[in-house]
């Protein structure tokens, strides 16, 4: 009699059980299994349902009404946001959560990805805006597209805009006030996000796929860093660069500390390069 593979959902309607398949398929040889819950209840990118959560109560909260849906044991779920870059306001940041709850083993634990490879374009257009020169710099056909209003509460007028025909036809008759354009973050419709969640899950698949030399429960990762790595120039500590990886263990109290070996660049260097 075979084994029967270990069965995850993934709590989308977005169709991310694609991507966490690609990221975990070198690894982890599970059963991906989608859970189509209205995940939109709990935010919308568009801003027209508000996210009252952070981006991890969101992601473990989707997590918890896919497990009630399914009846399955084992649930993941995403949640993803875009903001300035902390370091460099003008690029934008993309940062992908992926939360996953397993109630045969009693563990909840959380990866992350952070990159800044996406597509993040935003314009107020008028009666005089370019639409091709628009559809372009938007990355059209590749790239989806969102027209909201640019006022409280939001109004959508059209989302999983593809074509300059669309774009065209979006626009209200009369258009009296400024509109938003932007592009869908919806990860259907989002190549750039979608390669994000499959790093991700990637991360994720290696936890999983490991176990804490304490208890020998599955999760064992990184769960923090510690920052101030020696300067190579003057030997002060670069708050910027990472001196060392925690280790942990999402069952029990388990914690191993690895140190990086290595000097951080003076260019990091809070001394050198303040």
């Amino acid at each position: 009699m075979k084994n029967s593979k270990t069965a995850v959902g993934v709590a989308s309607m977005h169709g991310k059980e694609s991507q966490i398949s690609q990221g975990f398929k070198d690894l982890l040889d599970w059963e991906i299994v989608a859970v189509d819950i209205d995940t939109d209840s709990f935010g919308t990118f568009a801003g027209e349902v508000p996210r009252p959560l952070s981006p991890k109560e969101t992601a473990r909260a989707k997590c918890l009404a896919g497990l009630e849906a399914s009846g399955l044991g084992r649930m993941i779920a995403s949640e993803g946001t875009f903001s300035p870059h902390p370091m460099m306001p003008l690029i934008t940041l993309n940062t992908e959560l992926l939360f996953y709850i397993d109630k045969e083993n009693d563990i909840e634990l959380r990866q992350s990805f952070s990159t800044t490879e996406v597509v993040a374009f935003r314009e107020t257009i008028t009666k005089e805006t370019d639409l091709e020169k628009l559809a372009r710099l938007a990355d059209l056909p590749n790239h989806a597209l969102i027209m909201r209003t640019d006022a409280e509460p939001v109004k959508v007028y059209a989302k999983g805009i593809r074509t300059l025909g669309e774009l065209q036809e979006s626009i209200p008759g009369e258009l009296d006030s400024k509109l938003i354009v932007e592009t869908d973050f919806r990860a259907m419709v989002n190549p750039s996000r979608q390669r994000s969640i499959i790093e991700c899950a990637k991360l994720l698949a290696e936890k999983l796929s490991s176990n804490c030399p304490g208890c020998q429960s599955i999760g064992w990762g990184i769960i923090e860093y510690e920052r101030g790595l020696p300067c190579g120039d003057c030997g002060s500590r670069a708050n910027r660069e990472i001196s060392a990886e925690v280790f942990g263990c999402p069952k029990c109290d388990f914690k191993e500390k690895r140190l990086i070996d290595g000097f951080a660049s003076a260019a990091n260097c809070d001394f050198c390069n303040p």
